[in-house]
């Protein structure tokens, strides 16, 4: 799902079952996200930032035209 911001920014959520999970290894910041661990990358230069986690069996991935603070704050919003 693609989502719109009052400013024309605009970020991405997507969902979905997958093994994947990604490490600080590859460039990210470990954070905690719904009280599971997570991967924050941004791109401050840019104003991009990709957020990823996973509960359970599903992963989740917010990104696009948002801070990381912006990322975490969306995905703790979720119901």
């Amino acid at each position: 799902e693609r989502y719109g911001l009052p400013d024309g920014r605009s970020f991405t959520f997507a969902q979905g079952r997958t093994a994947v999970n990604l490490t600080p290894e590859e460039g990210g910041e470990s954070v905690t996200v719904r009280g599971v661990p997570g991967m924050l990358y941004e791109d401050v230069e840019n104003g991009r930032t990709l957020l990823n986690w996973s509960e359970g069996e599903i992963q989740y991935w917010i990104g696009g035209d948002l801070t990381g603070e912006e990322a975490l704050a969306i995905a703790e919003s979720l119901q």
